[in-house]
């Protein structure tokens, strides 16, 4: 079976998801020194989310927009996805 789905949320559930994870990351790399984040966990938290946010506009934002989606119309499913992480339309083509 050869079956191409395409996942998609609306732009802001996605950098919400995309900073939730990024700060749960982060708690675990405070007690990890070989983790990337380790050196970071003293750095203000506002200070730590502008720089994620600044990554998610100038990398995952332009790759979603550029190189994922423009390619959603060749799926055989769509699944677009809910603030709640559930699913809110399936689109079969």
């Amino acid at each position: 079976i050869d079956l191409l789905i395409h996942l998609d949320a609306e732009d802001e559930s996605l950098k919400a998801w995309y900073l939730e994870r990024f700060n749960q990351l982060r708690a675990l790399a405070a007690d990890d020194p070989r983790a990337y984040l380790h050196p970071y966990k003293d750095v203000d938290v506002e200070a730590m989310n502008d720089m994620a946010l600044g990554v998610w506009a100038a990398v995952n934002q332009v790759v979603i927009d550029e190189e994922i989606r423009p390619w959603a119309h060749v799926a055989d499913l769509q699944v677009q996805f809910a603030p709640d992480h559930t699913p809110d339309k399936v689109t079969r083509r």
